[in-house]
């Protein structure tokens, strides 16, 4: 919901990220992970929960 509402959010993307890659769906995680890093290369945490 947060993502339709702020597409730009970039801690929105590496929430959903993160969920996804504890349930194991690395396709969903990765597509998640990688826009959090291109609309912000500085949110560290995105890297890390990737690895």
């Amino acid at each position: 919901m947060v993502i339709k509402r702020m597409p730009n959010l970039a801690i929105a993307y590496k929430g959903r990220g993160a969920a996804y890659y504890g349930l194991k769906r690395m396709d969903l995680a990765e597509e998640d992970l990688n826009k959090a890093l291109a609309i912000d290369m500085d949110l560290g945490g995105a890297i890390y929960i990737w690895g």
